[in-house]
């Protein structure tokens, strides 16, 4: 057994041209090094990812190495993460548990898959395993659980308060209100997922914003790349000020979203038929607490009235 240490300082990069491409694992001299000890690089780029100041406990034996602890500083955050490389047999296979603290997510996604979705502060966790000698066969093969959470940030690419806008301006035949910028803020965002074969699935996304609240679900599909997403969002506040006319009307009535279509450039589209249906509902279930309302005043007085002989 050996002991090794390496030193700060230097720039490494590593990056591949095709994701079909053999992973570059030295499998033959994993299988013969037997190793303890520290590792620390100063900057290191991998896969498009760049990191800094990252620190290592490293041990190899036979072809199963760990590395655990790993930390590093990334995107303005934090990584912190158990991994265990085992290549033994002939298709390497990682386990993997990471967390991740305060990154700044739009940088990340542009960096990793040059996809401009999400941005915000963001925390995540996760337990993942997988297998494969190229990039596209580790995507297919990922299984396992994950947990994230975003702050003061923006959903890209759409604007789901103008969308609404205008769904309410084609609903009530008003104009169409004027162009805004292709963003959607909010406060926060969170959900849980479960990941089989490179699918993302995920049954309890939430965002809030002072205007709206969004609840959804669907699948985000890493080894088409594409995704497959239904949200509700519900108008919490007056728009009045923020670029077009008020919601009033449709505040509190579920309004379907359905986005798919790639990653790297999803369509967004508001259900109209449904926002329709789900504002009569809205407007009889009104009615029906009215009525509710004056029927229990009406038993009140009665009951009043009985009380009074």
């Amino acid at each position: 057994s050996k002991v090794a240490e390496k030193p700060a300082a230097k720039q490494y990069t590593t990056d591949t041209t095709s994701e079909d491409a053999p992973l570059p694992i030295p499998v033959k001299m994993l299988h013969a090094l037997d190793v303890r000890g520290q590792l620390k690089i100063g900057k290191l780029k991998a896969y498009g990812i760049r990191s800094s100041d990252i620190r290592m406990s490293l041990s190899a034996d036979k072809g199963l190495i760990k590395i655990s602890p790993a930390t590093a500083k990334l995107y303005e955050g934090v990584y912190a993460g158990d991994i265990k490389i085992n290549v033994r047999g002939k298709t390497p296979v990682f386990t993997i548990i990471e967390k991740l603290t305060g990154i700044q997510a739009a940088p990340l996604l542009k960096d990793v898959a040059d996809i401009k979705l999400l941005s915000g502060r963001a925390d995540s966790s996760a337990r993942v395993t997988t297998r494969g000698n190229s990039i596209a066969q580790l995507r297919k093969g990922l299984n396992g659980k994950m947990s994230f959470s975003f702050t003061d940030g923006a959903i890209e690419g759409v604007n789901i308060a103008h969308m609404l806008r205008k769904a309410n301006a084609t609903l009530t035949g008003a104009s169409q209100p004027p162009d805004e910028p292709e963003k959607t803020d909010f406060t926060s965002l969170s959900g849980t997922a479960k990941i089989v074969n490179g699918v993302i699935n995920n049954n309890d996304l939430l965002a809030t914003s002072p205007l709206l609240r969004i609840t959804g679900n669907g699948q985000i599909d890493l080894v088409r790349e594409l995704i497959n997403y239904r949200v509700k969002t519900v108008v919490v506040a007056s728009l009045e000020g923020q670029g077009g006319a008020s919601l009033d009307k449709l505040k509190g009535v579920p309004i379907p979203v359905k986005i798919s279509g790639p990653l790297r450039d999803p369509k967004f589209k508001v259900e109209l038929a449904k926002v329709l249906t789900n504002q009569q509902k809205a407007k009889l279930k009104k009615k029906m607490d009215k009525e509710e309302d004056k029927l229990k005043q009406k038993l009140n007085n009665k009951l009043k009235d009985l009380l009074k002989f």
